[in-house]
């Protein structure tokens, strides 16, 4: 659709993996203490709602959590 910019879903830090940093990164977002590149908004918007809050990170969370191999945004496995 365009709008993967070579950046994994849920990988918004984009060192290659999905990890508590990701997490993190987005809470800073969502309180006003970072700002995140073009990649890293479409790689924080796990849930393809079009914005980055509370909900992406707790799908981020979650993930790490149970070990689900994917996000409903993409329905595509990233390790």
């Amino acid at each position: 659709d365009g709008k993967n910019i070579g950046r994994r879903i849920g990988d918004v830090n984009g060192d290659g993996f999905v990890t508590l940093e990701d997490i993190r990164r987005v809470e800073s977002f969502i309180g006003g203490s970072i700002t995140l590149t073009a990649a890293e908004i479409f790689a924080a918007d796990v849930n393809g709602d079009g914005g980055i809050d509370v909900r992406d990170a707790e799908l981020i969370e979650n993930y790490l959590n149970t070990g689900s191999g994917n996000f409903a945004v993409c329905n595509t496995n990233f390790f």
